[in-house]
């Protein structure tokens, strides 16, 4: 019966792809696209105009092969802080949906929430990975760029679901657990979004004409430093950063394909929760 409830429920998973959901989910996308981008410029300009004037900064110090000191790693320090900001601002505004309140508002009444649940994230995945290291699975620091994906991902849906709920510890677990079923019983679905990763990761790449891998897409506080310099002795400062922004609205666009999937589905029931009654689950 469980391995029948699977396989119905990965074949129902796979309807996603029919030509009119397609149809209407880029509809849905693409709005929710064009509403983060214009929510996010009108709330965080001037951390857009910051990020733009130090990412100049570094693109030259890289380009005149200035790749050490402390002025420069305390600029990167400052350069990460001021991206990891926007970025926070952006998947916040991604969840917005239709939300009554206008922008700043809502930015402003979910952002520390979002970071207790990133906070408590980072905690576990620290102790999940030191668990890893103990069983000789990996090796810290050096992560295989499987696990940063899968990290990357879990990361974002656990956060939506964190960000709809009530915000008690107790209700992040209750996400982890969530998103294990939401995963499992749509497996077709996520292996299809991993292939559309690798796709951009390898556009990203050509775009770069660099070998280094970009498995960080989803970070949230992608190194200013690592970034540039695999491109810094080929391109001029605008080009590193047009290739930044790019690197950017390709995320943007992924996290809307994969934010309407997680609402589409999140009130889903796919097994009874150990910590939550089943009514809570329910629509």
């Amino acid at each position: 019966h469980m391995v029948q409830q699977v396989l119905h429920a990965w074949k129902e998973s796979l309807t996603t792809f029919l030509p009119n959901r397609v149809k209407s989910g880029l509809v849905n996308i693409v709005k929710n696209y064009i509403s983060v981008l214009k929510n996010s410029v009108v709330t965080m300009r001037w951390f857009f105009v910051v990020d733009l004037f130090l990412t100049a900064i570094l693109a030259e110090a890289i380009e005149k092969k200035i790749t050490s000191g402390v002025g420069l790693k305390l600029l990167v320090e400052i350069t990460n802080f001021n991206w990891f900001i926007i970025y926070s601002a952006i998947i916040i505004l991604i969840r917005k949906r239709e939300d009554p309140l206008d922008a700043k508002t809502y930015l402003k009444s979910m952002f520390f929430k979002y970071l207790n649940g990133l906070f408590i994230f980072m905690i576990l995945q620290i102790i999940f990975l030191a668990f890893l290291v103990i069983l000789g699975i990996t090796q810290f620091p050096s992560i295989p760029w499987i696990f940063k994906i899968i990290f990357q991902i879990f990361e974002m849906l656990i956060i939506f679901y964190w960000l709809d709920s009530d915000g008690k510890f107790t209700d992040f677990i209750a996400s982890i657990e969530k998103v294990a079923n939401f995963i499992f019983y749509n497996v077709p679905v996520f292996l299809i979004f991993l292939a559309l990763l690798f796709g951009l990761d390898y556009l990203l790449k050509f775009l770069a004409c660099t070998e280094h891998g970009t498995y960080d897409f989803l970070m949230l506080n992608s190194d200013s430093l690592q970034l540039l310099q695999p491109m810094g002795s080929r391109f001029a400062e605008f080009r590193l950063i047009f290739i930044k922004y790019v690197k950017i609205l390709l995320k943007i666009f992924w996290l809307c394909i994969l934010f309407l999937f997680y609402d589409k589905n999140r009130n889903m029931f796919y097994s009874k929760s150990i910590f939550e009654h089943e009514e809570n689950e329910t629509d």
